[in-house]
């Protein structure tokens, strides 16, 4: 019989695999930081080397130089510069491959946020968090598509059948990920200019918790929100036009 849960193994191997590569790009530049010290002191030297000869040679002073030490010096230099550049270009090889691995990351859990299986979509939606945290790039759509989770999953007939007092263990674990402590729309947009509205317009949210929620800016509009309790919330700019809220906590 197929593991039900064969995905999110997958996505997890992949996890173990992406966390091996990065500390194996730790180690790579640990490696190579010596030499590089090496190349900088290296140049310093036939520097301060050749400068003074060079000069005394031109001044005709009673030191001199010969032809031979200063090509010598030169393409103990070129070569010095040349290795440089190879190490960069090798740089430039693994950064491509890291963003691969971080893409192929984020496609994966994607690809399970669709999953049957809700223990395999909460996995997702802890991936994707975690995905946010460590990838600037992604945060805000991120954000966006957790968000719009909330908004697909709760306008299913059947979860508002099931779930007609308070939400689901997976829709209450994304509300907190997004708008509680350590949420997405608390720390990681601190300090941007134009933090992301949250958009849960349309949602079915009877009975969530917001308690202590960041929700500034967020857009209720037209969302079921009867007995959710939003007590200590901060709700400035959060737009709750035609949206039911009898029954909630403020």
């Amino acid at each position: 019989m197929k593991n039900p849960f064969y995905k999110l193994e997958s996505y997890l191997q992949d996890i173990a695999l992406e966390n091996k590569i990065k500390n194996h790009i730790k180690r790579y530049h640990y490696s190579y930081r010596i030499p590089r010290y090496i190349i900088v002191l290296t140049i310093i030297y036939y520097a301060c080397t050749l400068i003074p000869d060079i000069s005394c040679w031109v001044l005709n002073s009673y030191k001199e130089i010969t032809l031979r030490d200063a090509g010598a010096g030169v393409i103990a230099i070129i070569g010095l510069i040349l290795f440089f550049i190879r190490l960069t270009k090798q740089q430039k090889q693994i950064d491509i491959q890291i963003d691969q691995r971080v893409d192929e990351r984020f496609n994966s859990a994607i690809n399970l946020l669709g999953s049957s299986e809700t223990s395999a979509r909460t996995g997702a939606i802890y991936a994707l968090r975690e995905l946010a945290i460590e990838e600037e790039k992604y945060r805000r759509q991120i954000a966006q598509i957790l968000c719009s989770h909330i908004r697909s999953k709760t306008d299913e007939a059947e979860y508002q059948k099931t779930h007609s007092e308070r939400p689901s263990n997976e829709i209450q674990t994304t509300i907190d990920l997004l708008f509680k402590e350590e949420g997405l729309y608390i720390q990681d947009f601190k300090g941007v200019a134009e933090p992301p509205k949250a958009n849960l317009s349309h949602a079915y949210l009877i009975g969530a918790d917001f308690i202590s929620a960041q929700c500034q800016r967020a857009n209720f509009t037209n969302a079921q929100c009867q007995k959710a309790n939003f007590e200590y919330a901060q709700c400035q700019g959060a737009k709750f036009f035609y949206g039911a809220v009898s029954g909630g906590e403020f």
